[in-house]
Parts: structure tokens; sequence; C-alpha cells
């Protein structure tokens, strides 16, 4: 109990009752934290059909853990557009909430603070019919002397509003028989690549890559290498879609390079070490021919493919920076002329969005590639960190656009 001092008359409390007090309190709060972590989180939704006209069926959500192999955690159906998931335990840093429509899946990100969550998701109604998408094209052929390094980027734009998907894979692919070392296909949307295995079709130059193409722009990026015995290459390749035109990169510059009709060589830069070779419009299932011979070693002959290009002021479509893993910057750098824009700095919020979906589905590749024994633990931790990082940067970029 507060004394009075004969001095001042003011009401003084002990240190020692001060103490209790504080403890008290803490005990208390400690408590009923406790009480609120025990009862879980409540999770509730809305789901919104991107697809004018159609009408919303049944939306299959789960609460998946990508720290603890993907496990799952919750599971319910949205039969009109609501859902609520209670009782979620902070067993995870960090959990997806996954909305599956007509096989393709949406994820959002969801961090649990105590306090109950809200989430949102756009689906689409889902078709295998291409009428009206575009598809743009573009390699880089690079060697180090002994092998010719294949590095694809495919632009899809898909003006609709459905998702384009079918099961095994929709978009086609062409992959070389006489290639050699591993195949890496990714896709990527403004962000964070997410990698894919290809998958065979009954052609055996096609393959698909199972993942939906949603409303918007995916680029898909394909990287592969090729013998060059004795320096010298013929280089086919079929297009299996119709292209605006056809464009290709060839370096070192030195590379004496004889392109068959339609194709021909428009520029040979050797201050960005480049051979620009092009041709028109070409319609799917046509061929285009390249003879490479001879010419030096890109990265100066050490088996590196290390290219320092300065950007191009004539907007075409020239790398900015390619290294040892630089087929993303590459197809970055193809896309905007330059330097690729940084991922942690979305601008506006219909990118930053896009931005988030990649990172999120970038974590839980990376947790696939963790549990599949394709990367180590701390190889895992490292990227991971970083991932959280830009998606934590994201998130805050779409808080302060919403004001």
């Amino acid at each position: 109990m507060a004394e009075q001092t004969p001095l001042s008359g003011t009401i003084v409390a002990r240190p020692w009752r001060v103490v209790v007090a504080l403890t008290l309190l803490l005990t208390v709060a400690g408590a009923t934290a406790a009480r609120a972590q025990d009862g879980g989180v409540t999770v509730t939704g809305i789901i919104h059909m991107g697809t004018p006209g159609a009408t919303l069926g049944p939306v299959a959500i789960t609460v998946v853990a990508p720290s603890l192999g993907m496990q799952e955690v919750a599971s319910t159906t949205a039969t009109d557009g609501r859902f609520e998931l209670t009782g979620i335990q902070g067993k995870a840093p960090f959990f997806l909430v996954r909305a599956d429509y007509h096989g393709v899946s949406y994820n959002e990100p969801l961090r649990l603070t105590g306090a109950p969550v809200s989430v949102e998701f756009t689906v689409y109604e889902v078709s295998d019919q291409w009428q009206g998408v575009e598809v743009s094209e573009r390699r880089l052929l690079r060697t180090d002397g002994q092998l010719f390094r294949v590095d694809e980027l495919i632009q899809v734009t898909n003006p609709g509003n459905r998702a384009l998907y079918k099961a095994g894979g929709l978009f086609p692919i062409f992959l070389p028989a006489t290639r050699t070392g591993a195949t890496e296909i990714s896709i990527q949307s403004q962000g964070q690549p997410v990698q894919r295995e290809p998958v065979a079709t009954t052609d055996p130059e096609l393959f698909t890559v199972d993942y939906p193409i949603r409303p918007g722009v995916t680029q898909i990026t394909v990287n592969y290498s090729l013998p060059y015995p004795n320096k010298q290459l013929h280089y086919e390749a079929r297009l299996p879609y119709d292209l605006p035109r056809v464009e290709l990169f060839v370096q070192p510059s030195d590379v004496t390079v004889t392109p068959a009709p339609p194709l021909v060589v428009a520029g040979n830069d050797a201050e960005r070490d480049l051979i620009y070779v092009r041709g028109a419009a070409a319609k799917a299932g046509s061929r285009i021919t390249v003879e490479l011979a001879g010419g030096s070693a890109v990265g100066g002959g050490r088996g590196q493919f290390q290219v320092a290009v300065e950007r191009n002021r004539t907007q075409r479509w020239i790398p900015g920076v390619v290294g040892g893993m630089g087929v993303v910057l590459v197809a970055a750098a193809f896309l905007l002329g330059g330097t690729p824009r940084p991922t942690t700095a979305p601008q506006g919020k219909k990118e930053a969005l896009r931005l988030k979906e990649n990172l999120v589905a970038a974590l839980a590749a990376l947790d696939n590639r963790l549990a599949a024994g394709a990367i180590s633990h701390r190889q895992h931790e490292r990227r991971r960190a970083e991932l959280l990082r830009q998606l934590e940067e994201t998130v805050q970029a779409l808080d302060r656009a919403a004001g």
C-alpha cells in the first residue's frame, strides 16, 4: 500500500511494491498470450472470380508450412467465395494459404501474430485454348570453347481472363536430342523464378512445362548445352508456336556464323562481343538453322560463361550482364533493354502483387528442392532468408500502397 511522506504529503510507492506489480502484470500478459496461442488463430478469406460472367464453384483451401516440408496444417472448402479456418497454431514462422481451383494453385503468405488474419484470392476459369495468346522469343548462344550454352527466353502474353492450363502441361518447348548436361526450365513473372522439369510428350522433340499461364505476362527460361566438337556446330531449332520475329545472339563475336534463310546476320558488335541474327515472322512448325564455327572462348577460355556488355541505347533486346547463372539476368535484360529491375522494389500495386505471388511460389519450390535433396540445408537456409526478406519488403510496399 502507498504511503504519505511527512514532508510533502505526496503519495510514493515503495520500490519493492513496484517490482511486484510489474511482475504480476507480465505474468498475466504472458498467460493471456499463452492462452491465445493455445487456442490458435482464426484465418478468414474471400475468393474473387477473375473471369467475367463465370460462376465461382467450390475452392479447396489448404494451409501448409514450407519450413516443415510443406506439411498440411489445416484445410477446408470455400463454397460461396468465403472460408474460415480456426485454431491455426504457430508451429512454423511462415505459412502459405493455398487455393486450388480447377487444377491451378494460388498462394498467399501467412504469418501468425496472434490476431485474426484475413486473406484474399482472385482465381480464374481454366481453358486449354490459345486464341489471342502472343509468344515472343530470344536466344543467346555462347561458347566456352568446348560447349555452346543456349539460353532461351520465351515471353507469353495472355490477354484474356482465363488461366491456360491442362494436367501435365500445355505450353510446348523444343529441346534438341543432342543437348548435354542438365536442362533447366524456370517460370518467372516480374521476380523470382520457379524451377520446373520438362515433361515429355509423344513428340520426341517437344516437351511441356506443368505450370498455368495466368492472365498477363509469363516468362519461361530454358537452358541447355550442346557439344562443340572441333569447334563446329549445326544448330537447328523447331519453333512450336508462331513468332512475330526471330532473334538470336551469338557470343563471342569472332565465331563464324552462317545462318540459313530466312535468317540473316544483322550485325557484329565487337564492343559488346555479340553477333545479332534475325529473321521475319515465323509460323509454328518451321525451323531455324545456323552453322557455327571457330571463335575464341567467352570468359577467357576458363569454362565460365562471363560476359559484360553495355546497355543498349536503341532498346533492342541485348543482355546487360550475363554471369555463370546468367539466364535470369539475360531474360530480364532482353526484356528491359538493359539492366534488370530490382525485385525488391516493385513499382505499383499490380506488380507488387505479382512479385509477392512469385516469391511465395519460389519459397514452396525451394522447400521441394530441399526435400528432394537437390540443395543442402545451408543453401536452403541462406536462400530462404533472402526470399523472406524480399517478401517482407513486398508486403510492406503493398501495405503502404493500401494507405
